[in-house]
């Protein structure tokens, strides 16, 4: 990976196995927007294997990545096509979204008319609308999000025009309680998505998931909050606001409602499967998503966040639950008490019983009745109406029972009992019986919140510390071994697992190293055999100089750290003809130097023979192909000269050409456009090659070599070259030979300087004496 923008994908056609790469709120690009008819695009994208991150381009307000293919040449063409891919794909999102935009668009215009999805309760109503408003701000985006919220606010404005003037639902005819509040969902649900993505998105489904369920509940949550707010700064009295009703009870009791409670889990559930349907429609579609590093970090604060939460719930709602039911026990002892109070008053004189004495609470009543009306009240407005104008049913079932009941819109408990024809009920509303559930639960939740959050970072921290923190000390530990370090220790302690695994692989690495110098000594070896078989070949350029000084010839080979399968030779041919010889054998070490003796001993016998050069050449080709398994090959110069004649008869196969350097003019190349040469040794039997002839005589000279010279590179990688080698001949040529050649490599080394030697250097030189 190059730095941590260059990162490397792999892309796999149809339904196979892809990997993505994060690009924000589901960007990505499909091969099936290429047209059907584009084989030729569709071939691409199919072989498009490998690819990297090589350009980013800004389009409005998103970012994209180009890819390009991983290889030395990158074609224009390709990166056009894929860079077409992408802009169908995006293409395709932008109708797919355009098209989603107008679907809700005509659902929240329908909403008014059908109170398509409202579910009313009494007065009040539970909304499960504002999930879209969710989902397309943490699928699409934060500025769709806001459009589709303002939808539901017109809708929930346009709703309440469309029932009774006086109900509750009424009160959203007002858009500081129906549009603005509204207005905040998107913000709160984006933001709330950003955060768990960033705190546990691990670029898996389970993550997708678990963030967008986080992020509905908080969406939810803040519309209800938001409402009850506006509601209690606009209609304070209409929401029951009073003294001793603080204004956070109040919106405490409405968000732990059950009401509550149902909107959250219907939330969940559709945001859920509308996350799993959209990843089964990129699976369709093929769509393919930019993903990043996967930190193992994130996989485990993604269930830690997750049960942590779910802890968090379970807890609350049993402390709730336990708080309503002291609550319980409490309303229904008092309701109990006065109930008995009453009806031992009334069993002595009726008319003794004093309003103030129908008093229970602030709010909670009770009321004397008598053949179904009631006859006496703390509130004279009830006084003479029937039991069926307040809306009470009494049952013998309830009898001494405490009950749920709702009296002109107001929901509590109630209970009564008969006294004669005196029948005594108590009524406690839910606001006055549940005052300290909600406060003592405003308490719990602050501290309960506060512990579980402790919980979280705490066992993040554990896990962080013992497991995490841990594997990415064995993985930089292993990443210095795969670097070639085998002397890196691996001491990861603390488990026992972690000392095992430690253990597992500072033995593993010890084997591998010690296999790894075993290796290391056999080849040393192996490279030192081939190396004393390779000196071995050379001939005693001393035993070819001839005794009048006619000719002055030298040779030189410098081999490289891995030996190769240069060679030069020298022969007498009968009183006045001299041979040179200078190949050079592919491959390295000991399978190169034994090709090599075979190439020199065939060579060697064939030209001591009296064959001519060419011939020479095609016999030992044909025998050297015919046994030839590893496919190896040698590149050969072979020259005769005739020292009586003063001519010089040569072949070439395939080898560099040699420097000629006639009598008072410069030097020049025997490259093949000015003579004839043939394919390598060893390759395709039957290859014709070539002789050339030309005048050699007193003071002249030629140099060979082999491409150990000319492809010597420097630092920078560049090439010594054939017009380097040329300049340096021709610059020293006035001095001997030996000093020639030691000039030559000089400069070679001068020229490479701190760059290592990669291949044989190999040179022989010979001079005609004036």
């Amino acid at each position: 990976m190059e730095n941590n923008n260059k990162k490397k994908l792999n892309i796999k056609a149809n339904n196979s196995t892809r990997s993505r790469t994060k690009m924000g709120n589901g960007n990505g690009f499909s091969k099936n927007n290429i047209d059907d008819d584009s084989k030729e695009q569709k071939h691409f994208y199919e072989n498009f294997k490998e690819i990297k991150y090589s350009e980013v381009k800004v389009r409005g307000d998103k970012s994209y990545v180009i890819a390009e293919k991983n290889v030395a040449n990158e074609s224009e063409i390709e990166k056009e096509k894929l860079e077409q891919i992408i802009n169908d794909q995006e293409k395709l999102k932008r109708k797919i979204q355009l098209m989603i935009l107008i679907g809700l668009t005509v659902m929240y215009g329908i909403v008014p008319f059908t109170k398509f999805g409202f579910i009313f309760i009494g007065d009040f109503s539970i909304t499960f609308i504002q999930v879209p408003i969710i989902l397309v701000t943490i699928l699409i985006g934060l500025p769709q999000g806001f459009y589709v919220s303002l939808l539901f606010g017109l809708s929930s404005m346009g709703l309440a025009y469309n029932v009774p003037s006086d109900s509750f639902d009424a009160l959203f005819r007002n858009p500081y309680l129906s549009v603005v509040p509204r207005l905040l969902i998107p913000l709160i649900a984006w933001a709330a998505f950003a955060f768990f993505k960033r705190l546990a998105d691990d670029y898996t489904i389970s993550a997708k998931l678990i963030c967008g369920a986080l992020s509905s509940v908080c969406g939810v949550l803040a519309n209800t909050l938001f409402v009850l707010i506006a509601l209690i700064i606009v209609y304070p009295v209409q929401m029951g606001l009073t003294a001793d009703i603080s204004s956070s009870t109040l919106i405490l009791s409405h968000i732990l409602g059950p009401n509550m409670i149902a909107e959250i889990f219907v939330a969940v559930i559709l945001t859920c499967i509308v996350i799993l349907a959209s990843e089964k429609a990129k699976e369709k579609l093929d769509i393919i998503e930019f993903m990043g590093y996967k930190p193992l970090r994130k996989s485990f604060q993604k269930w830690i966040l997750l049960f942590t939460v779910v802890g968090f719930c379970i807890m609350l709602s049993f402390l709730y639950q336990l708080l309503t039911e002291q609550d319980l026990v409490s309303a229904n002892r008092l309701l109990s008490e006065k109930n008995n109070d009453i009806s031992n008053q009334v069993s002595v004189s009726k008319d003794s019983i004093e309003n103030e004495d129908l008093e229970i609470g602030n709010s909670g009543y009770i009321l004397l009745i008598e053949n179904n009306v009631v006859t006496k009240s703390c509130d004279v407005d009830m006084v003479g109406k029937s039991l069926s104008d307040l809306g009470i049913k009494l049952s013998d079932v309830h009898t001494g029972k405490m009950f749920y009941i709702v009296i002109n819109g107001t929901s509590g408990e109630a209970m009564y009992m008969k006294s004669g024809r005196v029948t005594v009920f108590s009524f406690l509303s839910d606001s006055e019986i549940y005052v300290g559930r909600n406060r003592n639960t405003s308490i719990l939740l602050a501290g309960v919140f506060v512990l579980f959050i402790l919980i979280y970072l705490t066992i993040t921290r554990i896990v962080q510390r013992n497991v995490v923190h841990k594997i990415y000390s064995i993985n930089e530990s292993l990443e210095k071994i795969r670097g070639g370090d085998l002397d890196e220790y691996v001491n990861v302690v603390g488990n026992t697992e972690f000392e095992e695994l430690s253990l597992g692989i500072n033995t593993t690495v010890a084997a591998l190293r010690d296999t790894m110098e075993e290796i290391a000594t056999r080849d040393r070896e192996e490279m030192e055999f081939a190396r004393e078989i390779q000196y071995s070949t050379l001939p005693k350029v001393e035993h070819f100089q001839p005794e009048n000084g006619e000719y002055e010839v030298r040779g030189m080979m410098i081999t490289a750290r891995e030996v190769g399968g240069d060679f030069f030779d020298l022969y007498t041919i009968g009183k006045n003809k001299l041979g040179l010889l200078i190949a050079d054998v592919s491959g390295k070490g000991v399978p190169a130097a034994l090709f090599m003796m075979t190439s020199k001993t065939l060579i060697k016998n064939l030209t001591l023979s009296g064959k001519k050069p060419a011939e020479v050449l095609e016999i030992a080709n044909n025998e050297l192909v015919e046994n030839n398994e590893r496919g190896m090959f040698v590149t050969v110069w072979l020259g005769i000269i005739d020292l009586q004649e003063g001519t010089l008869e040569f072949a070439n196969a395939a080898h560099n050409p040699p420097l000629l350097k006639k009598k008072n003019e410069l030097s020049v190349y025997m490259d093949h456009r000015h003579y004839k040469r043939s394919l390598m040794l060893g390759c395709i039997e039957g290859t014709e090659y070539f002789n050339n002839v030309i005048e050699f005589t007193k003071g002249d000279a030629l140099f060979l070599y082999t491409d150990g010279i000319t492809e010597a590179h420097s630092e920078t990688k560049e090439l010594y070259g054939e017009d380097r080698l040329q300049i340096c001949f021709e610059k020293n040529f006035d001095k001997n030979l030996s000093e020639i050649l030691d000039d030559i490599h000089d400069d070679i080394n001068k020229f490479a300087g701190k760059a290592e030697q990669f291949d044989d250097i190999t040179m022989l030189a010979i001079k005609m004496r004036e």
